[in-house]
């Protein structure tokens, strides 16, 4: 199972933040033991769960903690997700295995929970910006997006493109793409500067 985490801005454009893969089937099985404890407590309770556990992952994803801990977050929230569909939504652990999810940090700090056929995750397109946002000695930054199979775009960040149109480098950044972009051409501005008056030319 892939999880995939987005953030969305105020103008509803969403941006992949990290993702991580489980053992889907594993954690079902591993839920059993607290199966009785989400009953008792009931479907609010249980629903809250999956948020709670949603935050956690999101924040280790944000602070770029270790792959392990992001994997067992992301554990943590998957199991959560399964223990509400299965108990209170009649999900089976054949459809639930099938299944990828997608978790949404949205403006106002909440998170929204989705779980979607697997293929439909995975089929993602990486796709650059038509027109370049900066064009300077040839090199170019661009908009790098991700496009899936409905067309469907979400914003990754920004992609520093050679002469040749080759990606030499990537941000999520625009201000530390632009400062990349800016240190790549330096030099050659330098050569354009005309001498200082009664000095010689730079050698």
């Amino acid at each position: 199972m892939l999880i995939r985490i987005y953030s969305m801005d105020e103008a509803m454009q969403t941006k992949l933040m990290g993702e991580a893969r489980v053992d889907a089937l594993r954690l079902t099985i591993m839920a059993e033991s607290r199966e009785a404890e989400a009953r008792k407590r009931g479907r609010d309770w249980t629903a809250g769960a999956v948020p709670f556990f949603a935050q956690e992952l999101i924040a280790a994803a944000k602070s770029k903690k270790p792959k392990k801990e992001v994997e067992m977050h992301a554990a943590n929230a998957a199991m959560a997700a399964w223990l509400c569909d299965s108990i209170y939504d009649g999900v089976t652990a054949e459809v639930f295995t099938q299944s990828d999810i997608v978790f949404t940090l949205l403006p106002n700090g909440a998170v929204k929970y989705d779980r979607v056929p697997a293929t439909k995750v995975r089929k993602i397109m990486r796709i650059y910006g038509e027109t370049p946002v900066c064009e300077k000695s040839g090199f170019a930054m661009v908009e790098v997006w991700n496009v899936d199979d409905d067309g469907n775009k979400v914003f990754l960040g920004y992609a520093l493109l050679n002469p040749k149109g080759e990606e030499i480098g990537f941000f999520e950044s625009y201000d530390d793409a632009l400062a990349e972009l800016e240190s790549l051409t330096d030099d050659d501005d330098d050569d354009d500067e005309p001498p200082p008056p009664g000095g010689k030319p730079k050698v």
